[in-house]
């Protein structure tokens, strides 16, 4: 009885959907992190992450020393150049 209440009030997902590592919402881009000494050596240390694209942007943000922000027009909107 309770599988044939269950059939019209649970959904079971086919496929897994991925979750950001950060802050679980659907993740859209995956991260690869490679760890190297100061004198350019390799480390074993690898990290491979999913990120949504807040924490991506995140990401950049802290860490990309290329990273320009967006504008921010006079009505207060963001554009892209």
């Amino acid at each position: 009885m309770l599988n044939w209440l269950k059939q019209f009030f649970v959904k079971e997902r086919k496929e897994k959907i991925p979750k950001c590592y950060k802050c679980g919402l659907v993740a859209s881009t995956m991260v690869f992190m490679e760890f190297k000494t100061m004198e350019l050596e390799e480390i074993e240390d690898n990290i491979l992450v999913q990120l949504c694209s807040h924490c991506h942007t995140e990401l950049f943000v802290l860490y990309d020393k290329d990273y320009i922000p967006p504008t921010i027009n006079k009505n207060g909107d963001e554009s892209n150049g």
